[in-house]
């Protein structure tokens, strides 16, 4: 077992019900994770603005969607940054170094 939560592996019909709780309105989504020395882990919320008042694009707040298998989804209030070319990222370090981010 991990020591994290993690990403989940897919997007099943009960992350999906999760995320309806949430905000009906969006469907969940895997968002690249391409870490950046300038973000630091758990700072998303300060440094990602920071990030984006001196590199452009925009902030993109939404959900984190944690999954710690066959025991508990999370879901975790996150800041991710939409590129200059409209396309979203996680620029913010994960504990395990995890590649990609299931969000909301």
């Amino acid at each position: 077992m991990t020591k994290y939560p993690t990403t989940p592996t897919e997007i099943t019909q009960e992350i999906i019900e999760f995320c309806k709780e949430i905000d009906p309105t969006y469907y969940p989504v895997y968002i690249p994770v391409v870490q950046n020395e300038e973000v630091r882990f758990n700072y998303c919320m300060t440094d990602v603005p920071k990030f984006v008042e001196k590199n452009g694009g925009r902030v993109q707040f939404g959900w984190t969607i944690w999954e710690y298998p066959s025991i508990f989804l999370e879901a975790e209030f996150h800041a991710t940054w939409i590129n200059p070319q409209e396309k979203l990222i996680d620029i913010t370090p994960k504990p395990d170094g995890e590649s990609i981010n299931g969000g909301l």
